[in-house]
């Protein structure tokens, strides 16, 4: 799209130089490095439990006779999918492993995922499997296990899958981010039907990578894109093509080789983005969606090894996200509650895990 194409070729234009617009400012290499912070290894066992909720509730439910609503709390934890066992393996705070089985004709290509499908109380989990084109999502409801596998977009490309909650009513779905024409394809709830949301977001010149979140804190999900090139996000707060995206900020070098994250790190309900830098160790994570002179967190957890990867979640049900590592030697995840260095507050290992597995974040209610 032309907005893109033109806000690219300025910035490639100005690599080196500061970028002026009107909500944005540019994170050079120079305001990245200078951060200190006292780096720690992270490995040690778990130090403390997940905190009791204070406030706010997360979920009412009724009790297994369904008589009355209980409150439950919604925590969030690590699953991980091992391609070569064909299994996703989901593991609790308390050490326990739930193990649920995949289709056997996955490809080693395939990413897992996890949402709420079809109740916001019970979280599911899934793969899409791009050689087929497919999702094969999970419905474990009522201790039942029922497997949906529909071909539900009609194309052979090899797409990125994105989940959200597209409508804001706690039932979260699927979609599919389409690079080779810039097109994001979302389905509005879990089915077979084909009556998608199709709009183009973006440019198909340049590599992207697409983002969900609840930008504006409206309570529904919508998209985002970011540009390892130029280092720049582009959000939008609905489902629809734009002329230009609204809001569109440098956070972060070009070509840094950092990963995105989206999260609510203050926990005001809504979604910011942030980085990873697998080579330093470092997380930048930033409270509002617009470039800053100033990092709002930046911290170092975990050694810095390329090979780790980022996680983030709310890992003690108090409404706000934070974040955590995967080591895929040791197949041993280390998670944080605070935005913070230091040692790991949660450990949960994968053991006889494939080198291959692939870590994913899931909810449960407590």
């Amino acid at each position: 799209m032309k907005w893109i194409k033109k806000i690219f070729k300025k910035n490639k234009r100005d690599l080196n130089a500061p970028h002026e617009s009107d909500n944005s400012e540019v994170l050079d290499d120079q305001s990245f490095d200078s951060i200190s912070s006292n780096s720690t290894v992270v490995n040690e066992p778990i130090t403390k439990t997940a905190a009791p909720l204070k406030n706010k509730t997360d979920a009412l439910v009724f009790d297994s006779k369904r008589r009355i609503f209980v409150i439950k709390k919604r925590l969030q934890t690590v699953a991980l999918y091992d391609p070569v066992a064909h299994l996703i393996r989901i593991k609790y705070h308390d050490g326990t492993e739930q193990r649920i089985p995949c289709a056997t004709t996955l490809s080693e290509r395939s990413l897992p995922l996890a949402g709420y499908w079809h109740q916001p109380e019970h979280c599911d989990v899934g793969v899409y499997c791009s050689v087929q084109g497919a999702f094969f999502l999970n419905h474990n409801k009522a201790s039942k296990q029922q497997i949906i596998k529909s071909r539900i977009f009609d194309t052979d490309r090899t797409m990125m899958p994105v989940v959200g909650d597209w409508q804001g009513d706690g039932i979260q779905s699927i979609g599919l981010y389409d690079t080779e024409t810039a097109t994001f394809l979302i389905k509005s709830q879990v089915s077979e039907d084909k009556n998608d949301v199709v709009f183009s977001f973006g440019s198909n010149l340049h590599a992207s990578i697409p983002l969900t979140g609840d930008w504006n804190g409206d309570g529904k999900d919508s998209v985002g894109l970011y540009l390892p090139e130029s280092g720049v996000f582009f959000l939008h707060n609905a489902l629809e093509e734009c002329l230009s995206a609204d809001m569109n900020f440098h956070f972060g070098p070009p070509n840094s080789g950092m990963l995105p994250l989206v999260g609510d790190w203050d926990g005001d309900g809504l979604d910011s983005i942030g980085l990873y830098s697998p080579e330093q160790g470092l997380f930048y994570l930033h409270n509002k969606n617009e470039g800053a002179d100033k990092i709002d967190h930046t911290f170092h957890f975990g050694p810095a090894q390329p090979g780790l990867k980022p996680l983030i979640g709310d890992w003690n049900g108090m409404k706000k996200t934070s974040i955590g590592v995967f080591d895929p030697v040791s197949a041993t995840c280390y998670l944080t509650n605070a935005l913070s260095g230091g040692h790991a507050d949660l450990v949960l290992s994968f053991n006889g895990a494939s080198p291959s597995s692939i870590p994913f974040v899931v909810s449960y209610l407590i």
